[in-house]
């Protein structure tokens, strides 16, 4: 646990660093860590202005579960409705609106054979995501 600490305290510092322009009108950024032991993940709302990390609630993986790229996220991604997404490394893609905690869904998932590590919301609140199958860069509207 204290190791993530570090960890999201350096991510915040990076972003801090490296993007001091963007800070004089900063918005929230969202990230989410894997935790090894025991699996699972975190997610944490960044304030570029000051540099606070603040976790929020993660929706627990539902999907297949007891394989081990199903349990840990790849990506987040934000929407213009306020609905956090999740993508695991298989693919399996959950939802939760950002002031329902208790919203969270399962919507389904990308590919059953290749890994999933980018995820993205458009204007339009479509959702993309990219990964990689048998070396192949694949590409998920």
């Amino acid at each position: 646990m204290q190791a993530m600490t570090k960890t999201i305290a350096r991510y915040a510092a990076i972003l801090c660093f490296i993007l001091p322009v963007l800070t004089l009108s900063a918005q929230d950024v969202y990230v989410t860590s894997p935790v090894d032991v025991p699996v699972g993940n975190q997610t944490y709302k960044i304030n570029l202005a000051t540099c606070a990390a603040q976790e929020v609630h993660t929706c627990p993986p539902t999907n297949n579960t007891g394989q081990y790229p199903e349990n840990q996220y790849t990506d987040i991604a934000l929407d213009g409705e306020e609905n956090l997404y999740w993508v695991s490394g298989w693919g399996s893609l959950y939802k939760r609106k950002l002031s329902d905690d208790n919203s969270c869904q399962f919507l389904g998932s990308f590919t059953s054979s290749n890994t999933v590590n980018a995820l993205v919301a458009d204007s339009s609140n479509t959702l993309y995501a990219a990964g990689n199958g048998g070396g192949v860069c694949t590409f998920y509207k």
